[in-house]
């Protein structure tokens, strides 16, 4: 087992550009900087994005904790709690969950040609251009019904109402 240590996030790009690592052990406090920063450096290096990831850190709040798992750490690490036993877990889960995740990885393109030729022999299928073109109708069915709805307002303080409801920024983004 080889380990490295850096001092700065400066020197975690450096690592992480001439070395593939299994595990990555962050201390959320750094003397500059913070563990989310250097958490964020390494998803962004191609050779160690999908490494497993624990980050460490003096502060218990589960907003630290919260932040630290949904920003991509595989688990959590107060150093009160800190035991032999619990760092030998914590670093086995997580490099068994990045194994998980690389081999998911390298089965995905795989997937995407399976569902593509899946989509392109389904679009050949005339029962299935059928329920297409009715599905494409019903829809511009109702943007029709929508769109002579809008013209039939008349009440221009309605119309500007909904302008600005379109102008507000929505409460949940999906991608």
């Amino acid at each position: 087992m080889q380990l490295d240590e850096v001092d700065s996030i400066a020197q975690l790009d450096e690592a992480v550009e001439r070395e593939n690592y299994d595990l990555f052990l962050i201390d959320y406090r750094l003397p500059v900087g913070n563990g989310m920063e250097a958490l964020d450096h390494v998803l962004k290096n191609d050779l160690n994005r999908d490494a497993g990831k624990i980050m460490i850190t003096g502060d218990s709040a589960s907003t630290t904790i919260v932040e630290a798992m949904r920003g991509g750490c595989h688990d959590f690490l107060t150093k009160e709690e800190m035991s032999v036993e619990a760092l030998r877990t914590a670093m086995i889960n997580a490099l068994n969950a990045a194994k998980k995740r690389q081999q998911l990885s390298l089965h995905e393109p795989q997937q995407k040609e399976i569902i593509r030729q899946g989509l392109v022999a389904a679009m050949q299928d005339s029962e299935v251009q059928g329920n297409v073109i009715s599905l494409v109708r019903q829809e511009l069915r109702q943007s029709d019904r929508f769109g002579a709805e809008l013209r039939n307002r008349s009440n221009a303080a309605d119309m500007y109402a909904l302008l600005a409801a379109f102008r507000d920024e929505d409460d949940f983004i999906f991608h």
